[in-house]
C-alpha cells in the first residue's frame, strides 16, 4: 500500500504509486491461485486505469514511457494546441483508448470494484474523517 501526503497531487505521485504496485505484481507472476491457475501474467503491469485527477500530459508522458497503455479518464476535453508532439501524441493516444469499447469497460470495473468500496468506507466505515501521525506504521511492509 503506498500513501501520500494529503496535499501531494495524484499526478505527481502515479510513478511512485506504479513502481510499487510493479513490484507488488512481480512478486504474484510465479503464484498459483488456488484452481492451479496463474493468475498474473508473465509481463506483470501492462496498463494503468486511473480517474481524472491522475491526467497530466507529463503523466501520460512518463507512464508511456514505461511501456504502459493508459485509460485514464481524461479531464481535458479542448483540442491539446500548444503542446509539444510527444505530448500530443501520448494525450490523443489516451483519449483514443478510453473512448473505445475497451476503455468504458475498464472504467466501469474501475468504479464499481473500487470507487464502490472508498464509498462504503465512507458512508458506513467512519473514514469520512481520518487523522494520521506519521505514515511510518501505515504501511505494512517497510519500502
Amino acid at each position: 500500500m503506498t500513501t501520500h501526503p494529503g496535499a501531494a497531487a495524484d499526478s505527481a505521485t502515479v510513478a511512485e504509486t506504479l513502481c510499487e504496485a510493479g513490484e507488488a505484481v512481480a512478486e504474484l507472476i510465479d503464484v498459483k491461485n488456488a484452481e492451479g491457475k496463474y493468475p498474473v501474467a508473465g509481463e506483470g503491469i501492462a496498463e494503468v486505469v486511473a480517474d481524472k485527477g491522475y491526467h497530466s500530459n507529463q503523466t501520460m508522458i512518463g507512464i508511456k514511457e514505461l511501456g504502459l497503455r493508459t485509460y485514464v479518464a481524461d479531464r481535458i476535453v479542448a483540442l491539446a494546441t500548444g503542446m509539444a508532439a510527444e505530448e500530443r501524441d501520448a494525450v490523443y493516444a489516451n483519449r483514443r483508448r478510453i473512448n473505445g469499447e475497451r476503455g468504458k469497460r475498464l472504467q466501469s470495473q474501475r468504479g464499481e470494484k473500487i470507487e464502490r468500496n472508498f464509498a462504503h468506507q465512507f458512508d458506513t466505515g467512519g473514514m469520512d474523517r481520518l487523522y494520521l501521525r506519521g505514515r511510518k506504521r501505515i504501511s505494512t511492509r517497510d519500502c
